[in-house]
């Protein structure tokens, strides 16, 4: 309502704030089945039209205190009411989820090996493959390590250099002479399929 109200005023809001204050407070509210302004001062709010006094003269004092009393408790009651049909509307709606699995949705569990001291730490077994990515002018040796614990379609590409560092039994002679020579065969191959 606030929005459209801004619109309709063409954006100028600080002139017509006044307008749009009476309004909310005058308008009712079903939750306490009165204006915001009747539950705040105990009657309807004058309009600009009628500033004369139409109630009689009272004293301030304990008949004030009780009336406000009881006006509190009328309108807890109500909020109460309001808040207890919501929860009884969302009760009818809600219902509790029920799921049939069926066995293509199981999901296998697979084995893990854990050291004596119950950690779990993945090790690389085998270096399966090296590449060289060329950057600009910059060459960065990777390799494709298998870790342990994992399969063989889940494999890394690392850099070599950190690789070698921290472990360097997966780089012997025989493995690097193996990957040289597999490599000059694929190339072999290679030129073979262009002639």
């Amino acid at each position: 309502m606030l929005r459209s109200c801004a619109i309709d005023f063409g954006g100028n809001w600080d002139q017509h704030f006044s307008l749009a204050e009476f309004v909310y407070n005058n308008s009712y509210q079903r939750s306490i089945q009165m204006s915001p302004f009747k539950a705040l001062y105990g009657r309807k709010c004058r309009t600009p039209l009628c500033w004369s006094d139409m109630e009689e003269k009272r004293n301030l004092g304990l008949d004030l205190v009780h009336e406000i009393e009881d006006m509190v408790k009328l309108i807890c009651e109500r909020l109460k009411a309001a808040s207890n049909m919501q929860k009884s509307y969302a009760d009818l709606r809600c219902q509790d989820i029920e799921y049939l699995s069926y066995l293509s949705h199981v999901v296998l569990v697979e084995e893990i090996e854990f050291r004596s001291d119950l950690l779990y730490e993945e090790e690389p077994v085998a270096i399966l493959d090296r590449e060289i990515k060329v950057l600009c002018n910059k060459t960065i040796p990777l390799v494709k390590v298998l870790w342990r614990n994992q399969k063989t379609e889940e494999t890394t590409w690392e850099l070599e250099d950190i690789m070698r560092h921290q472990y360097p039994y997966l780089f012997d002679l025989v493995s690097n002479a193996y990957f040289v020579s597999i490599k000059a065969s694929h190339r072999d191959e290679d030129d073979a399929n262009r002639i």
